[in-house]
């Protein structure tokens, strides 16, 4: 599991667990920064954790060589660079109080980001965990997506 088709892929099933993770700290962030709306914030973040677990077993699987990919083309730079943008977010949370619209707004890019970049765009040849693992996530981030729009419609009036 050396070669660098195989490395590729478990930096790119390790992006994935770290970008459900970075998106876990965030919710769960402003569940304390937005006190009035702690349980919605919450319960996103327990999702969100959910994911990046489910995420954590399926690098265990092909870790332990129980599953294998061909015929697909992993990106890491896609993942890297959205990671990067929430790593950023988390910076700037740190250094200055965040209007909720503004975060609102930042987890409405965030729940898309990757779904645009077709990065969990089921392929024919994958394995079967690995699609139902991607349609998990796509239905998450969907579900997430418009609970979150809901939302900022309500604080919008």
């Amino acid at each position: 599991m050396n070669s660098p088709d195989a490395i590729e892929i478990r930096r790119v099933l390790t992006g994935m667990r770290n970008f459900e993770h970075a998106l876990y700290e965030i919710y769960s962030s402003y569940s304390r920064m937005y006190p009035e709306h702690k349980a919605f914030w919450q319960d996103i973040a327990v999702e969100e954790n959910t994911h990046s677990m489910m995420v954590d077993v399926f690098i265990s699987l092909y870790d332990d060589g129980d599953i294998s990919f061909s015929g697909r083309n992993f990106q890491f730079a896609e993942i890297k660079a959205e990671l990067a943008k929430l790593r950023s977010f988390q910076e700037e949370m740190k250094a200055r109080e965040i209007p909720l619209n503004e975060s609102v707004e930042f987890s409405l890019a965030a729940e898309k980001s990757l779904v645009e970049r077709e990065v969990f765009k089921i392929k024919e040849d994958d394995p079967p965990e690995f699609k139902k693992l991607l349609k998990e996530l796509l239905q998450g981030y969907n579900k997430h997506y418009a609970k979150i729009y809901t939302f900022y419609r309500e604080i919008n009036g």
